[in-house]
């Protein structure tokens, strides 16, 4: 495949010589010229466009929903001489009804009654609420969570530090008891020295 001259995807060559053509045909341009010109080319780039002739691989639910449309457009005029039947039982109506999720009636009340079996026990309210007020409570949670480590943690502190002065204490009478002993022990070394011989 070639590769296209020019300045863009739009710019192809005949569309070049089509506005130049334009242009000539209107000149001198000013203000007023170039609207003109603007409405001419795009009016000839519309009538060039196909009309759409729709899709083939339509989805069902749209399939249906013509179909409905249809149905709905024919019974619009109404024949009095016709008697009126009787209307479709109300199961029958809803399962025809096209709705935005796409899902049948028995499985949209089924849906239904497994959040509502989903939900927090203890508050009923859970599964109505919305992603930011779930966003809150968690939230709530965590800092709770934390305050209460927090107290945990000063609680441990201050039992270490009581432990540590504790500990502390005991060497220090430990120690002192040691060094009583010794000078004992010493002032004995030396009475026994300082005896006669």
């Amino acid at each position: 495949m070639a590769k296209k001259t020019g300045r863009g995807k739009s710019w192809c060559p005949s569309s070049v010589d089509l506005l130049l053509d334009l242009v000539g045909n209107i000149l001198p341009l000013g203000k007023n010229g170039r609207e003109k010109v603007e409405i001419q080319f795009n009016h000839l780039g519309e009538a060039q466009l196909l009309p759409p002739t729709g899709d083939p691989d339509c989805p069902p639910e749209n399939q249906r929903a013509k179909r409905i449309q249809r149905e709905v457009d024919e019974t619009d005029a109404f024949d009095e001489a016709t008697p009126p039947t009787q209307p479709a039982p109300l199961d029958e109506a809803l399962g025809e009804v096209v709705g935005r999720t796409g899902m049948q009636a028995s499985e949209l009340q089924s849906l239904s009654d497994s959040l509502k079996h989903g939900r927090d026990a203890k508050n009923t309210s859970a599964g109505l609420l919305s992603y930011t007020a779930k966003k809150r409570r968690s939230i709530d949670k965590y800092i709770k969570g934390a305050a209460e480590a927090e107290l945990k943690a000063t609680s441990d502190i201050m039992t270490l530090f009581l432990l540590i002065d504790e500990r502390a204490t005991k060497h220090e009478r430990s120690r002192l008891e040691g060094q009583e002993k010794h000078d004992r022990g010493r002032s004995r070394n030396q009475g026994s020295c300082a005896e006669p011989r």
